[in-house]
């Protein structure tokens, strides 16, 4: 079995000559074939995941004993690491100019992060897989909204995730409570990216469901059981990823998932910069305002420390690349898994009730219309041992390999 160094050494062997034979870019009917972009980014993925605390250490959350510890972390720390994970990201932006790449940004913050993911061959993409899928299947493994009696679950998004999207008028995080009675309010108020994400109370998705509808009233559980959700405890469904095209009258349609765009780059050089100096440099507040300003957020206040740019960036990488598959490697690299809300502990819903004046089966877009009271969905436990996979136990009783600690 090969150390964390071997392999990320490896990895990083096969990128840079893989980026040395691939062109910059494909003429058209060649499109979706992988450039020096995609070669580049693997790269800096490699490269940032290996400068992260689960592998940049000599302590990792269970340790193998001696020599052995190195096939679960490097052994040591260097910030060395984080600079050769930032200049990786570089590169990345760097050469996006002859790829054809850049960030999607037409001035329309409430339409364009979603075109990155529903538009096919954008100019955001570096790599990504479309596929022509039909309705039924795409919808009942996302959301359960193809049929109620058929679909009883789909793609629920937790409350917990919700509050990191921050105001867009401040820039900072919304003052979410045990309850309140502004929650087309706090809607309104919220990053753009959260409406192009997440179908929250009173959201349009498609012509068929102009309007989702998750409050109560008093002897009914949902108002209108047209839309299927009995099993949405959380009352947040994944909008992302499921193109508003696909109707029930118009049922097939592209599906496209970004595996690389160039605005994961940015993050990653932005991360990479704060954490290999004592304090955020420039750069990296330019990098993530690249980003920032096609959601059309307010810029990171100036005068951060590095535990505050830190804790910033990091929720920015979630909300920006929110259900692209990042996320829960995030989680395990930052080591933040034990962490209450994050993969342990109390996973929140939203209970929603209309406000006295409001009652009735039709939604109301006045601000102060519905309350919410913040709910317990599920409790979740977690042990440090899933930091790392079991290797099966067949395998390791061969002999030839060592089983990954607390397995």
């Amino acid at each position: 079995r090969a150390t964390v160094e071997e392999t990320v050494n490896h990895i990083v062997e096969m990128a840079d000559e893989a980026a040395s034979r691939l062109p910059d870019s494909w003429p058209s009917e060649l499109a979706g074939k992988i450039t020096k972009g995609a070669a580049l980014m693997l790269k800096s993925r490699t490269l940032l995941y290996a400068a992260s605390p689960l592998s940049n250490t000599a302590d990792p959350p269970i340790s193998l004993p001696g020599e052995a510890n190195k096939l679960i972390c490097y052994g040591n720390y260097s910030e060395d690491r984080w600079k050769a994970a930032a200049d990786a990201a570089k590169a990345v932006i760097d050469w996006a100019p002859a790829g054809g790449v850049s960030i999607l940004n037409n001035g329309n913050p409430d339409e364009d992060y979603m075109r990155t993911w529903n538009d096919e061959r954008n100019e955001e993409v570096i790599m990504s897989v479309a596929h022509y899928d039909h309705i039924v299947r795409w919808w009942t493994m996302m959301t359960g909204l193809s049929n109620f009696y058929r679909t009883q679950g789909g793609a629920m998004v937790l409350q917990n995730f919700v509050e990191k999207y921050e105001s867009r008028t401040t820039g900072e995080p919304m003052n979410w409570t045990a309850t309140g009675n502004n929650l087309n309010a706090m809607y309104q108020d919220a990053d753009p990216r959260l409406h192009q994400s997440v179908l929250v109370n009173g959201a349009y998705h498609n012509v068929d469901y102009p309007v989702m509808t998750f409050w109560e009233v008093p002897g009914k559980t949902f108002v209108n059981l047209n839309q299927p959700r009995k099993a949405c405890k959380s009352r947040y469904w994944l909008r992302k990823y499921i193109p508003p095209e696909m109707t029930n009258s118009n049922r097939w349609g592209y599906v496209v998932w970004n595996l690389y765009r160039l605005a994961e780059a940015y993050l990653n050089y932005a991360e990479a910069l704060n954490e290999s100096a004592s304090s955020p440099p420039q750069e990296a507040y330019n990098a993530v305002n690249v980003v920032r300003a096609r959601a059309g957020m307010p810029d990171f206040p100036q005068g951060l420390n590095k535990e505050q740019f830190r804790a910033k960036i990091r929720n920015e990488r979630s909300i920006e690349l929110a259900f692209e598959a990042q996320r829960y490697f995030d989680i395990m690299r930052w080591r933040i898994a034990e962490q209450d809300g994050v993969m342990q502990g109390a996973m929140r819903g939203i209970k929603i009730t209309q406000n006295p004046g409001f009652e009735g089966d039709e939604y109301s877009d006045d601000p102060n219309a519905y309350s919410w009271e913040t709910i317990v969905v599920e409790n979740r436990t977690w042990k440090n041992a899933m930091y790392h996979f079991a290797f099966p136990q067949g395998e390791v009783d061969k002999g030839y390999i060592t089983q990954n600690p607390g397995w």
